[in-house]
C-alpha cells in the first residue's frame, strides 16, 4: 500500500489553523442540525471570534500538527483505487460529549473505493479529540467535515 501525502495539507494548517482543514465546525443541537455556514464563512472564523464565555470547539488531541501526523500515518492508498484518481473526500462526522466520533458521512464522493477509506481512517479518530463545550462550558455535539486527501 502506498501512504498519502499531506504536506501541502500541513502547511494550511500551520497557516490558516484548524479553519482550513476543516470545512464547518459547528454546535448540533438536540432539537436538529443548525445550518452550515458556507467554505468562506467558515475560512475566516475562529474559536475565539465566539468570545467569551461562549462555545468551543473539539480540538484534537495534540492540535493540528498531531491530527495531519495522524492521518498520513493511518490513511493509505488502497490497492485497487486507480493510480489516476486525484482529490479529496469530505467526511461530515460528530464528535460526541465524550469525544469519539459518530455518525461518519461522504458529503463530497471521490471514487467508492477512495471514499471507503476516508471513512475508515475517520473512524479511527475516534476518542482522540477533546469534546467542545457550550457558554456554561458543558461538553456539547459538534458538527466536524473534513476533507480527507488521495494525492499519489
Amino acid at each position: 500500500m502506498k501512504t498519502v501525502s499531506f504536506t501541502w495539507v500541513g502547511l494550511a494548517l500551520l497557516f490558516f489553523g484548524s479553519r482550513a482543514f476543516a470545512q464547518t465546525i459547528e454546535a448540533v443541537d438536540t432539537t436538529g442540525l443548525h445550518s452550515t455556514p458556507s467554505a468562506e464563512e467558515s475560512f475566516t472564523h475562529t474559536t475565539d471570534c465566539w468570545g467569551p464565555g461562549e462555545r468551543s470547539m473539539p480540538t484534537f488531541i495534540g492540535g493540528d500538527t498531531a491530527l495531519v501526523s495522524f492521518l498520513n500515518k493511518h490513511v493509505r492508498w488502497p490497492n485497487n483505487l486507480p493510480i489516476t484518481v486525484r482529490g479529496k473526500v469530505y467526511v461530515r462526522f460528530l464528535v460526541d460529549t465524550k469525544g469519539n466520533v459518530r455518525d461518519i458521512a461522504v458529503v463530497r464522493s471521490l471514487h467508492p473505493v477512495a471514499d471507503a477509506e476516508a471513512v475508515r481512517a475517520t473512524q479511527l479518530l475516534s476518542g482522540h479529540f477533546t469534546p467542545g463545550t457550550d457558554s456554561n462550558h458543558q461538553p456539547i455535539d459538534f458538527l466536524y467535515t473534513l476533507p480527507i486527501f488521495f494525492n499519489p
